[in-house]
């Protein structure tokens, strides 16, 4: 695609199949939302999302990226998942990313309960400008400058990272 590999309102949601998407200028996937008050979102619960040679976010939402399940594994060269809202990790979730830029970047928040997250990133692995919390899971940071970035709180009470 010239921009965007999927470009959404209201929400974009994965609860099954597979979806390549790959060799975009844009961001793989752009859910703006329909206002300010209407925020997209993305949501997968399931099904494998492969996202290669992107120019620029793998996710980008305003609303809430929620991965509870599935097998997602996005390589681009900005962030490879970025929010105006919250993301969670939860459920059998299994992501890798490889990012040129933030691996995971969030406004309001980055909440890990469950899952495998593999993320490598050239910034920061995990930038929140509020709050961090990892409460079970399992993380495998790697990134250049080393570092959880969060405004806000960081609170690791379960899980492993390494």
């Amino acid at each position: 695609a010239v921009k965007d590999g999927i470009h959404a309102k209201k929400s974009v949601e994965i609860s099954g199949g597979a979806l390549e998407i790959k060799n975009c200028g844009g961001d793989a996937i752009d859910c703006e939302g329909t206002s300010s008050l209407q925020k997209g979102t993305v949501c997968i619960t399931d099904g494998k999302l492969t996202v290669s040679n992107i120019e620029g976010d793998g996710i980008n939402a305003l609303g809430n990226v929620e991965l509870s399940g599935g097998v997602v594994s996005i390589s681009c060269n900005q962030d490879g998942v970025k929010t105006d809202s919250f993301v969670y990790i939860s459920g059998n979730a299994k992501v890798t990313i490889d990012a040129g830029s933030d691996g995971l970047n969030s406004v309001k928040g980055i909440k890990v309960s469950s899952g495998y997250a593999k993320i490598n990133a050239v910034e920061y692995t995990l930038k929140s400008d509020a709050d961090i919390s990892v409460l079970g899971g399992e993380l495998a940071l790697e990134d250049g400058m080393k570092k959880i970035y969060a405004i806000g709180n960081t609170q690791i009470s379960n899980g492993v990272i390494k």
